[in-house]
């Protein structure tokens, strides 16, 4: 389960259930603490909160409480019939496609091309869906209304559909510290920067989730990790052009990796900020 996925799971879990989950994580693993009155905190913040929490387990206990807590949260998720769930997991098989640079490029493109959802998204407003993996991935979780407002704050997009609840909320989640942090990051990025940005983390988020879907797993070695940070590029090329990338396609991925290694090692050093959603490929 990754990121983003166990953040929409908790924000769809209804409040009492989230209290449930809480005192299972309080009672079986030991660095798990959330002690707060729950009576007065609304449902999305609560699931901001435990998601910030389980983030920071993850980070700090990947082996210990982390994945207690995910199996706790997934077994309440998929509580049916257990003996059935034990039988499905033991049939799940992963494909497994060995690295090839050219392969894994040209497949990863046949994925993500033909996936309508993303192409609805890439071609109506791909910063906008960008922005909410470029959040998501900075470790900041809150309702879907909010993720608008912030965006059209950040890059001054109108929005008129705000109400008194929602200008409260978005207090109370303390976004306005969060827009000023984000508002300095972007105005340091050209038009052309954002859009590397928030594609990537776009593309990357859509990637795994699809991979998953089909069951498909990519084994490559420590030593393949500049290369397929590479083919992940060559997507968000591929994708600007329509396929159409001519021999020209390796300077160009020369300019956009100099362009994400100055953001990442020289211009933006000193901000505590996930630029590239590399993850996994880390």
């Amino acid at each position: 389960m990754d990121k983003m996925e166990l953040r929409k799971v908790l924000l769809n879990t209804p409040k009492k259930e989230l209290e449930k989950l809480i005192g299972s994580f309080n009672s079986n693993c030991p660095h798990f603490n959330l002690n707060i009155n729950y009576s007065k905190i609304k449902q999305e913040l609560l699931a901001s909160k435990l998601w910030a929490i389980l983030m920071n387990l993850k980070e700090t206990y990947p082996d210990e409480d982390f994945p207690v807590c995910i199996k706790i949260l997934s077994e309440k998720k998929d509580k049916p019939n257990e003996t059935e769930n034990i039988s499905k997991t033991s049939k799940k098989v992963f494909r497994i496609i060995p690295f090839s640079p050219n392969t894994i490029c040209k497949h990863l493109y046949e994925l993500i091309s033909t996936d309508k959802t993303l192409m609805e998204k890439w071609r109506k407003d791909r910063k906008y869906h960008g922005f909410i993996s470029f959040i998501a991935s900075n470790d900041i979780c809150i309702p879907s209304s909010l993720e608008k407002l912030l965006y059209d704050n950040l890059f001054d997009e109108e929005n008129d559909d705000t109400d008194d609840a929602t200008l409260i909320n978005y207090a109370r989640y303390q976004l306005d510290m969060y827009e000023e942090d984000f508002k300095s990051f972007f105005s340091k990025l050209s038009d052309e920067e954002i859009d590397i940005v928030l594609s990537l983390h776009l593309l990357f988020k859509w990637i795994i989730s699809l991979l998953e879907i089909r069951k498909e797993k990519i084994i490559y070695k420590y030593d393949d990790l500049p290369i397929f940070k590479r083919v992940i590029l060559a997507q968000y090329l591929k994708l600007k052009s329509d396929n159409k990338c001519d021999k020209t396609m390796d300077e160009e991925l020369d300019e956009i990796a100099d362009i994400i290694n100055e953001l990442v090692y020289v211009r933006m050093v000193d901000l505590n900020i996930k630029i590239i959603p590399w993850g996994d490929l880390d």
